[in-house]
């Protein structure tokens, strides 16, 4: 990469996500309802995230979803984007250090099935001590 880019590059981690995304259309000379029309998502989601205010939106799932689809309509990497986002939120990526530590604990789901199964196994192994004592009898 030359400095050219490389300043791109660092212009664009700084900036916040809603001046990159306002930036973005802007150079397309496309108006919130044009984007709103063309990705279906209401023109107020838009409004909030050009304008940082990311409290009203919807859960992170379909903000997510919103942000991957406006940033493909207005041909963006969806990761950049999708990376500021986490970053406004506080959301960072973790490292899978626990998941490759031996002392990793199982799921409270993996352990409530293997208690649910102990449970059938026991209520199996009583029915068929009743049936064979009824039918030893």
């Amino acid at each position: 990469m030359n400095d050219t880019e490389d300043d791109l590059n660092q212009k664009t981690n700084e900036e916040r996500l809603g001046d990159y995304l306002k930036s973005a259309r802007e150079e397309l000379e496309l108006s919130l309802v044009d984007v709103s029309n063309e990705t279906k998502i209401r023109k107020f989601y838009l409004e909030c995230f050009e304008s940082n205010d990311l409290t009203p939106l919807p859960a992170d799932v379909i903000a997510r979803g919103f942000l991957k689809a406006v940033a493909i309509f207005l041909k963006l990497d969806p990761n950049v984007v999708l990376k500021k986002y986490d970053e406004e939120k506080g959301i960072f990526e973790l490292v899978d250090d626990t998941m490759s530590d031996s002392t990793f604990r199982p799921s409270l789901k993996n352990e409530r099935r293997k208690l649910l199964n102990s449970f059938y196994l026991a209520i199996l192994l009583m029915l068929f001590f009743v049936i064979s004592h009824i039918f030893l009898s």
